[in-house]
């Protein structure tokens, strides 16, 4: 066909970055987790020190928010992001087809 098989594959550089919030005991869903509580009960504050962030709520189409080490560590963390690979469970916490 005269067009490589790799047009896909974009450059790379061998770096990778993973990132996920973990509570101090290592859970990152707590008990009685399912389709309508995704988080399992009580783990919604795991995530509760980013919303009030500036780059978060930025991110969210939201104004205003706190701008402090916090903030800076979500932009460091978020910048230069090529990708972002979710599993089928990201959003619906279901075991699907």
């Amino acid at each position: 066909m005269g067009t490589s098989a790799n047009r896909w594959i974009l450059p790379h550089d061998g770096r990778d970055r993973e990132s996920i919030s973990t509570s101090v005991d290592g859970y990152v869903a707590g008990p009685n987790d399912g389709r309508e509580n995704a988080l399992g009960d009580g783990r919604e504050r795991l995530h509760e020190w980013i919303y009030d962030l500036k780059r978060w709520r930025a991110a969210h189409g939201l104004d205003g928010g706190e701008s402090n080490r916090n903030d800076e560590v979500i932009a460091e963390s978020t910048e230069n992001v090529g990708a972002v690979v979710m599993g089928r469970r990201m959003f619906s916490n279901d075991d699907g087809p």
